[in-house]
């Protein structure tokens, strides 16, 4: 009896080892890092690499389609001829919002148009000692590229990286290559229309897609902070898939832009006629700007925009039909809507200078 008793707590103890090397094995999986660990002539780096075919209801194969020149009235003929294949799509994740030397990029994000569909290759430092050897990387890969796609990057990712590259010694990769920050592109054509252009806003307004359980962006210096000291990757996978839908959102609104600039006509908030027109009145083309601003004030959303851009929109129509098209009475009546909305002595002035002219072309 004693000698199965015996047997039985022998066996239970054999039991929860097992058990327990099940659990701690499912811990450290659960804690891994999946990817690629890479050797360079500088050390040792993590790579982890995802393709996909669309993001959302946005298929990658649009951003093939685009014609050499679709770049060329977004950036002011800077590019005029471009290929999409040749273009790197870059987003960092960093550790800390404010940059500076201190700064340090700890995750390093690069899409490219594939024959497959986009892929995102993420390079990936865990621990400060991996710097050297993820830039040494990030710079040979691009050197397959021409153009490098950000979102605020001219302020923020560029800067940041040359910094760490000087200060490791490496020549940054940025002095060839075309930048092109699609920021500034969005704001124009948006920022009448939504509350918001982030990234993350502008893939839910304009793609439809609406991300679950995203880290917000205030949180990252902290989880990887924490994952250096305690190695579990848990909260990290949640910033690697934040930058991978970053970029992802980067290459298709890189797809959409150019052909609102190209393509007025595809053009149908009141919103978007407003900020393409204020930018191609900047650049000199007002017939253009003019026919955005005749659509815009017929289309009701057009109330709702600010008092200061209805204002200039019919001082603009105001001062083209009286100098360019010698229609007195248009002019006269878009110089009224300006009254309406601002009152002040120039304006009142231009009223009655339009009144007497008008008269007087009446009794000729």
């Amino acid at each position: 009896m004693d000698d199965l008793r015996a047997q039985l707590d022998s066996l239970r103890a054999r039991i929860r080892k097992i058990e327990n090397r099940r659990s701690d094995s499912a811990v450290e999986e659960e804690d891994q890092l999946f990817g690629t660990e890479v050797t360079t002539p500088l050390g040792k780096h993590l790579e982890i690499e995802e393709e996909q075919e669309r993001h959302g209801d946005f298929h990658f194969s649009r951003l093939e389609e685009l014609p050499p020149e679709a770049f060329a009235g977004l950036t002011d003929g800077v590019l005029a001829q471009s290929d999409p294949f040749r273009m790197a799509f870059l987003d960092t994740e960093t550790t800390g919002l404010a940059g500076g030397s201190g700064t340090v990029a700890f995750l390093v994000g690069i899409g490219r148009l594939t024959n497959r569909g986009f892929l995102v290759r993420q390079y990936v430092m865990r621990d400060f000692e991996e710097e050297s050897s993820m830039l040494h990387a990030i710079a040979e890969d691009l050197k397959g590229f021409d153009v490098m796609v950000t979102y605020n990057g001219k302020s923020y990712d560029e800067p940041l990286l040359a910094t760490r590259y000087t200060l490791s010694r490496i020549r940054p990769p940025f002095g060839r290559m075309e930048h092109l920050d699609l920021l500034h592109g969005a704001r124009r054509l948006w920022k009448l229309r939504f509350e918001s252009c982030r990234l993350v806003a502008l893939e839910n307004e304009i793609l439809g897609f609406s991300r679950e359980g995203d880290v917000p962006g205030s949180l990252i210096p902290q989880i990887y902070f924490d994952f250096l000291r305690t190695r579990r990757s848990h909260a990290l996978r949640g910033v690697l898939r934040h930058n991978a839908l970053d970029i992802l959102t980067l290459a298709a609104l890189t797809a959409i832009l150019p052909e609102r600039y190209a393509k007025t006509e595809s053009v149908k908030h009141a919103a978007e006629m407003v900020g393409l027109g204020r930018w191609m009145v900047r650049r000199g083309e007002k017939e253009e700007a003019v026919r955005l601003f005749e659509q815009a004030i017929r289309r009701t959303e057009f109330d709702q925009l600010p008092d200061s851009r209805r204002r200039d929109v019919f001082l603009e129509l105001t001062k083209h039909y009286e100098h360019r098209q010698n229609n007195v009475e248009k002019a006269l009546n878009m110089a009224m809507e300006v009254i309406a909305i601002e009152e002040n002595e120039e304006h009142q002035r231009r009223v009655a200078r339009l009144r007497r002219k008008l008269n007087q072309s009446l009794l000729s």
